[in-house]
């Protein structure tokens, strides 16, 4: 078992279960309505929690009255929440369609609530945890977060998931020990091909060991291990896909509890996709460890 902490974006998750998507300017009706936590940090910990781990998550919280129902879910699941700073204003929430014969998702967000500071972050006691997952957003105050860590406490491995593109986000790529990069946004640098991409990358950091992750889908993923190694491990696919939402974030949990029970690279890998292709084939992020 290992202490985590997890550094992102907290949010309210209102998902309708539909038949099939709508087309523009119909209605239709819900067959089913879900109230839950969300967020790819707090799920990739909701998901570490059932692997037997310790996880804390720090990130704002509002104190309305969906920020109270989201701390209570939190609460629920297991995740300590104690070090966030509860703020004025309007909890991020995420109106969610999820297609029953696809099993695809279709997220919009609203988020109109300052993010964490440096400030808030440095109140945390490094020296507990075992590992930090980040949350590539936020960009000026995480990577103050990331030099303090690698000053104070070097040996303390941190993963961060690079989903979408931000400006300078790849600053933060030297400050890591494992990297995760979604295919959206691989696609927004032109890259149709994960190996060049991890190829390229191994270049600029040749003497910085990172685990550099892309996963692709329904062609698996594809991943380079510190040394410079090129593996691809195929997609597991479940009888039936039932919710893709969310299963980037279970991969992400998948390989840092690989690492942290030191899997070798290509089994880290293959534990990650089986996690991730399991939670496709059901709905939600619960009781995961009951398939594997």
């Amino acid at each position: 078992m290992a202490n985590i902490l997890g550094v992102g974006n907290a949010t309210l998750d209102i998902i309708h279960g539909v038949v099939s998507y709508p087309e523009e300017d119909n209605e239709v009706r819900a067959a089913s309505k879900v109230c839950c936590s969300g967020g790819n940090c707090l799920n990739t910990l909701t998901v570490l929690k059932q692997l037997g781990h310790d996880c804390t998550f720090i990130g704002t919280l509002a104190n309305d009255m969906d920020g109270t129902c989201l701390q209570q879910e939190i609460k629920i699941q297991g995740i300590n929440i104690n070090h966030c700073p509860i703020i004025s204003g309007k909890t991020p929430t995420s109106y969610i369609l999820l297609s029953k014969d696809t099993g695809a998702r279709t997220i919009v967000h609203y988020r109109d609530l300052p993010e964490l500071s440096f400030e808030d972050f440095n109140h945390i006691d490094l020296s507990q945890f075992d590992w930090l997952h980040f949350e590539g957003r936020n960009l000026p105050e995480i990577s103050k977060m990331l030099s303090f860590t690698r000053t104070e406490f070097p040996t303390l491995p941190c993963s961060i998931e690079i989903e979408k593109p931000r400006e300078n986000i790849e600053s933060l790529f030297s400050q890591a020990d494992v990297l995760f990069f979604s295919q959206h946004y691989l696609t927004y640098l032109g890259c149709a091909h994960p190996e060049d991409f991890l190829n390229t990358l191994q270049g600029k950091f040749p003497h910085r060991q990172i685990d550099k992750i892309c996963p692709w889908g329904d062609q698996g993923t594809y991943g380079m291990f510190s040394s410079g190694e090129l593996f691809h491990e195929p997609a597991y696919v479940p009888r039936q896909i039932i919710d893709t939402l969310g299963a980037g974030d279970t991969f992400n949990a998948g390989y840092i509890h690989a690492c942290l029970n030191k899997y070798s690279f290509p089994k880290r890998l293959h534990f990650a996709c089986r996690i991730a292709g399991e939670k496709c084939g059901q709905k939600g992020l619960h009781s995961l460890t009951n398939i594997i």
